[in-house]
């Protein structure tokens, strides 16, 4: 019998109630049964196993290739992805990766999933490394691994890849993420130096001198370490776990190449090229991620730090939950954990007719026409914890299948005017923008409202703060989604890249009194803008799944000053129970709207409908129709 106190188990109540409702289904899903590797006598056939727990095939790209570096001692192999289409004049921009395990897991399959979206959507080369492991291979050999690669691609790149060797980046997860910020250091002070443009560090790992107290070699504290002891599932347990296969010398646990923080020069720091950091809010490796984008910063580099709000480390695993939001779809029919031994549906909008119905219903008949709600159980009153894990394509399968079984209150008639493609918009970006501006604090003909940018929620927004004969003014990229917002009667419209700093703009055209309401859903990259933009202790609605789940990173202190300077009201926006979605149904009949779709996709063409979505340049709403 198998000893239950080795295995990752269930999800500690301390960090229960923080956790994302979406990753505690994945972890229940697919790690809690799983054996707690650091729980176990090491044996290297545990690196045998599924690379992607949700089972899920990397998306498309022009083509994928192994290597192995020549000249290399010993030989570095590496998976080379290159886009679809012609390759530029100059060559293809170029990622060299460096997955996750902690130095100990994972190999050249490990991170497939990742490289090939990054491949396609970034229009990069990504060269993905196969390090050597420990504990058969301690430090520095992964190191010495991903510098071999890395000047590879650099001195042959353009002929053997089709790169060009002045844009490179580098990039990896958790113990990726370390050797990424090694190699970048390393070189900047190589001669002549290698030339970096940017570094991608994901939940890295940058000072292997932290102990389970939070205390380290440096002068600081690790806060994270102590506050998040309890986290699924890379526990200071498991992360000394890690350290001890990689660097059983410990007086190398501050050398530079296994702790990138502990970089004193400050001209290194100065060399270093710009970064993008993610960090995940549950990890016990937050503070330290943290702590390196603060020195870089420091060193005067640009440097976007983006949270994750309830996720932990593991963040990149959740295959099946990320991966098909981004448009890897179907799922494997081998995942037998789902309806009809299918996995996790996804999206949470759906319109369509009703096919059967079960003995002793009479709400609906056959032929009924019918939309979805996104929580089935938020039926009225306030959000309870309970509704998330029942959200389409979330917590319960959702609706991009062809047939599904619905409880009899989950569904709502189609206003009679609207065809199937246009009443499945309704379900979530609809019912968002009503919720925030009638269901909070209603707007009516004399309020002047904000929305920003030409996605489905403000475009919604737009349209339903029209019908109540309120003003409103839109911010978006470019004339011709201005000239799309104007056909739609909205009455100023602010190009943001014209005017940077558009709530100036924004008060010049109320007079100096600001908005009233704005639908705010670009998260850290808008947020300061829209409080500025309204009067004294009006609303910001804040859609946090359209603004990415982006923190404000260290804009903390500066957002609580600018809340007590206008005052502002910021209220978070969760969809919208079904007595809110049946009052927004008669509204929509009464003023006859109709929703603005920018497209409409088949059936087969569902990566692309995803991949057009995250693009960016709709206007409106994306719908894929089922044949």
């Amino acid at each position: 019998m198998t000893d239950p106190s080795t295995f990752n188990g269930p999800i500690h109540s301390d960090i229960a109630p923080h956790l994302d409702a979406e990753y505690a289904a994945f972890h229940n899903k697919y790690l809690a049964d799983r054996p707690a590797i650091h729980k176990l006598p090491w044996d290297p056939a545990c690196r045998v196993g599924p690379i992607n727990l949700g089972g899920l095939e990397p998306c498309k790209v022009g083509s994928v290739r192994d290597l192995t570096i020549p000249g290399a001692t010993p030989p570095v192999n590496v998976r080379v992805f290159t886009p679809p289409g012609e390759r530029p004049e100059d060559g293809w921009p170029v990622l060299a990766y460096f997955h996750g395990g902690g130095w100990v897991l994972g190999n050249i399959d490990t991170e497939n999933s990742f490289s090939a979206r990054t491949c396609l959507t970034a229009k990069c080369v990504v060269v993905s490394v196969d390090y050597r492991l420990a504990p058969e291979h301690v430090f520095p050999a992964p190191v010495d691994d991903s510098w071999a690669a890395v000047e590879w691609i650099h001195e042959h790149g353009a002929d053997e890849l089709g790169i060009d060797p002045s844009k490179i980046a580098v990039g990896g997860s958790s113990a990726g993420g370390n050797l990424s910020a090694v190699i970048t250091q390393r070189a900047v002070q190589r001669s002549p130096p290698l030339p970096i443009k940017y570094q991608v560090l994901i939940v890295p790992v940058t000072d292997n001198t932290v102990q389970e107290d939070g205390s380290s070699s440096l002068p600081t504290h690790h806060e994270s370490w102590v506050k998040w002891k309890n986290t699924t599932p890379l526990t200071p347990e498991k992360m000394m776990w890690f350290r001890e296969n990689y660097l059983p010398d410990k007086s190398k646990w501050s050398h530079i190449d296994a702790s990138p923080l502990f970089q004193k020069d400050p001209q290194v720091w100065s060399k270093l090229p710009d970064a993008w950091v993610g960090v995940a809010a549950l990890d016990i490796l937050r503070s330290e991620g943290e702590a390196y984008a603060q020195k870089l910063k420091e060193a005067g580099k640009n440097v976007d730090l983006v949270v994750y709000p309830g996720a932990p480390h593991s963040i990149m695993a959740m295959d099946e939950d990320i991966l098909i939001g981004n448009g890897t779809y179907p799922t494997s029919p081998t995942d037998s954990t789902g309806p009809d031994g299918q996995g996790l549906i996804p999206t949470s909008d759906g319109a369509g007719e009703v096919v059967a119905v079960g003995e002793g219903v009479t709400q609906w008949k056959k032929g009924d026409r019918v939309h979805s709600l996104f929580f089935e159980t938020w039926l009225d009153g306030p959000i309870l914890p309970e509704h998330n894990f029942q959200a389409l394509g979330a917590g319960t399968p959702g609706c991009l299948t062809q047939y599904r079984t619905f409880k009899v209150e989950t569904l709502l008639p189609i206003p009679d005017h609207l065809s199937y493609e246009e009443a499945a918009t309704i379900p979530c970006a609809a019912l968002t923008a009503w919720n925030s501006f009638f269901e909070r604090k209603p707007i009516t003909n004399k309020s002047t409202v904000l929305v920003l940018g030409s996605g489905g929620v403000s475009v919604f927004g737009a349209q339903l703060a029209k019908a109540a004969g309120a003003r409103v003014i839109a911010t978006t990229s470019s004339e011709a989604k201005a000239q799309k917002y104007r056909a739609l009667g909205v009455d100023e419209v602010v190009n943001y890249r014209e005017y940077p700093e558009w709530s100036v703009k924004i008060k010049e055209l109320t007079d100096g009194k600001g908005v009233e309401q704005v639908l705010e859903v670009g998260g850290e990259g808008t947020i300061f803008q829209s409080i500025k933009s309204i009067e004294r202790g009006d609303l910001v609605h804040v859609i946090g799944a359209v603004a990415g789940g982006a923190s404000v990173g260290g804009g903390v202190q500066e957002l609580g000053t600018l809340i007590l300077i206008t005052p502002a009201t910021l209220s978070g926006v969760q969809i919208g129970s079904k007595v809110m979605c049946e009052r927004l149904d008669t509204f929509i009949t009464q003023h006859t709207i109709k929703p603005v779709i920018d497209r409409v996709f088949g059936w087969t063409e569902v990566i692309e409908a995803f991949d057009y979505q995250t693009s960016g340049s709709h206007f409106g709403k994306v719908v894929v129709k089922i044949d």
